[in-house]
Order: C-alpha cells, then structure tokens, then sequence
C-alpha cells in the first residue's frame, strides 16, 4: 500500500506510532496500521513500532482480530538492533509478551502459534505444556494450516531429547509436507531410542512411501546399526521406486568435478530449464522460488542435484505451495507471498500472481506437489544438468 511505503518517514512513523497507542480507536484503523508496518520492510524495526505494538498486545480490552494482526505484524517486521539499550530491554519485553500470547488458551490457535514462531530465533526451549500444545496440533483432524505452522514451528525449537522422542513417536498419520518439514530435527541424533521411534512410525506411515530415498538414508545415516537396519525395508522400497533418479543422479554427480559453470549459466537462463522464471540469481529472476544467493555454499552437490531430480521431496521453508478453490470453483496454485486478514496473494511464476479475497475462499490445502515442475532433468542432458550445478556453486 501507498502507506507502507511512506511510513518510515520520521514524521509519519511517530504519528502511525501515536495512532496505533491512542485510545478509543477502531480495531480496523489499528490493523490498517498493523498491516502498514508489516509491509514497510528496511533493514532493522524501529524500536518505537514495537514498544507500540508491545502495547497493543499487553491492552486488557485488546480485540481477537487485532491481536492476531499484531502477531502477524511481528512475524514480517525486519529484526531489531538489540546490541545495546534499549533494545535489549525491548527484546526481553517482546519475547516475554509472545511467550505470554502463546500460553493465552483464550487466544485462536493459529495465533498461539505464531506468537511462537515469531520468538526472535525460533522458541529457544519449549516448555512442556507448548510442546504438547504444537504436537496436538498435527493432528489429521486438524486444519492443514494449522498442521503446517505448528510444524514449521517445531522445527525451529530447540528441542530436548525426550520431546525428541515424543515427536518421533507422532509421525505416523502426518502427511507428506508435515514429515518433509519436521524429519530435519532428527538430523544428527544418535539416540537409539529416538531412532527406533522414529523408524518405527516411518514404516507404519503412508506419507513416507514419498520421501526421498538417498536423503532419508543419509538422515538415518548417524543412528544405530541396528536402527538402519530396522529401515531397510522401506529404504529397499524407495530406492526400487526411484532407481532411475538415482542412478542418474549419480552419473551427474560424477562429471560435476569437470563441468564448466559458464555453460551453466547458459543453462540457468534458458527457455527449456526455465530456472529464472522462479528463482532469482545475481538480482534477475523470479520471486516464487527461494533466492539463490549463497546456495553453492550452503547445499552439497549431490543436494542440488537431489533438489532438481526430486523437486517434491524436500521444501524450502515458506516457500511451500498452496491450492485455493474458490465459491465460484476456480483453483489457483501458488507460494504464499502476502496473508492478510482480507485477502491472500499466491506467487505461481514470474509476473504471474493471483491476488484472491478470503470472502471468496471455499478453501485452502497445502499441496503436496513443489511448484517446481517434475522432469527438468529429462528436458537437459546429463553435461547440462552438471554444467548446471557447477554454476550454482559459483554463487
């Protein structure tokens, strides 16, 4: 909006600030302000919006649906400078109000649940009574977003060893985006009986079935003998599923040693791999895939080449994708870029966003499918594909 992008002016941010605090003010002025700091962006929050937005959260008579916009607001808000008073003090306040709001069981869930993954740094250590309160919500009876936030939310925390376990133990009826997000915080544990749990639900799991063989197997990979052991049936399953894939990405992983990043990037902006039509690289390129900056140094090789042989086997955070019907029937797929509490925006490509009022929503899933399209390795040759990889390297 016109005034996003106008409020950082210092005479406009104190009066939004003087605005937002005043008393007697319609909820709906107070989450158009919300809703305008949220979508100003810069580099670093100024202090003054969240001492304000602080008060918004601790006023008694505070309304359900300005809560929620102030939660999501912290959510989007750039970080804040709490090297040196007063920041810090307003860090401390800031974790203590979103802890408070997460264990407030009057407040909607979903709210709950972003008070806690907007904890600066994700939940540093869940206390027992939210850790169960995020695992119920994974529960199939659950609403899928409120699956996948409690999920995302999970991953984020510092878990304990026996929330470790008990997490383990609950996988068996999640769906594919909720295991895909979540089997990461078992990487590294070695715990017999984390392993042995986790195996367990995995072989009792229909979701499972979809994982990426040659990713799991390296999860698994750190556990027990016996534990990968244990796996074997259902990694002999995928791998069978998925021999093709592998075996090619093994010739690709071999010639990446000699492969030439220059005709990668050749590959990178061509009309039949199409990665620019997503992913942005050196400030070209699309916004509905996960920047690329850094990922050379970030992914190993065989990652980047597992990335793109199975594009649905592992998701980027936030960049998940979305299937809305709409009343009239209509169905729009895309990542979420905007959620706002009037409308929704999906990203499905480059120029091409759908922009989507919540009155007019039937319903909204997350799909299981990555907006990245199946089959790019079958449209480049092997050398490409490689080329290809070198090129992301350089980044």
């Amino acid at each position: 909006t016109r005034l996003s992008k106008l409020i950082r002016a210092p005479e406009l941010s104190q009066w939004v600030v003087n605005e937002l605090t005043a008393s007697g003010i319609p909820s709906t002025n107070r989450m158009l302000l919300l809703n305008a700091m949220g979508d100003a962006g810069g580099q670093n929050v100024e202090p003054s919006w969240l001492k304000a937005i602080l008060q918004t959260l601790n006023d008694s008579g505070r309304d359900a649906s300005v809560v929620n916009e102030a939660i999501a607001t912290l959510a989007k808000l750039p970080p804040l400078k709490s090297s040196a008073d007063p920041g810090k003090k307003i860090a401390t306040e800031l974790q203590q109000t979103l802890l408070a709001t997460a264990n407030d069981e009057a407040i909607a869930t979903n709210t709950r649940i972003k008070a806690l993954s907007s904890l600066q740094g994700g939940p540093a250590k869940l206390e027992t009574n939210l850790f169960s309160f995020l695992v119920a919500q994974l529960a199939p009876e659950q609403p899928l977003e409120i699956r996948s936030s409690a999920a995302e939310t999970l991953a984020k925390a510092k878990l304990t060893d026996e929330q470790k376990q008990a997490l383990a133990s609950s996988l068996k009826n999640l769906g594919l985006s909720e295991l895909t997000i979540l089997l990461p915080i078992f990487q590294g544990a070695k715990g017999a009986v984390i392993g042995e749990k986790l195996v367990q639900s995995l072989l009792g799991s229909t979701a499972a079935g979809s994982l990426n063989a040659f990713r799991l197997k390296s999860l698994l990979g750190e556990f027990s003998e016996t534990v990968q052991l244990s796996a074997k049936p259902l990694l002999d399953r995928l791998e069978q599923s998925q021999s093709e894939q592998i075996a090619k990405a093994n010739e690709v992983a071999g010639l990446v040693a000699s492969a030439d990043p220059r005709r990668g990037l050749q590959v990178f902006s061509s009309q039949k791999a199409a990665c620019t039509a997503c992913h942005k690289a050196a400030n070209i390129g699309g916004i509905t895939g996960p920047h690329l900056r850094g990922v050379g140094q970030r992914r190993t090789d065989r990652d980047l080449i597992e990335s793109i042989i199975f594009p649905n086997a592992s998701f980027v955070q936030s960049y998940d994708t979305w299937k809305v019907l709409t009343v009239d029937s209509q169905v729009m797929t895309g990542v979420l870029v905007e959620d706002r509490p009037d409308e929704i925006v999906l990203s499905a490509g480059l120029d091409k966003t759908f922009r989507i009022p919540r009155s007019s929503i039937e319903q909204i899933t997350r799909s299981d499918q990555s907006m990245m399209p199946s089959g790019i390795d079958k449209l480049i040759s092997n050398q490409e594909l490689a080329d290809l990889i070198a090129y992301l390297k350089t980044l």
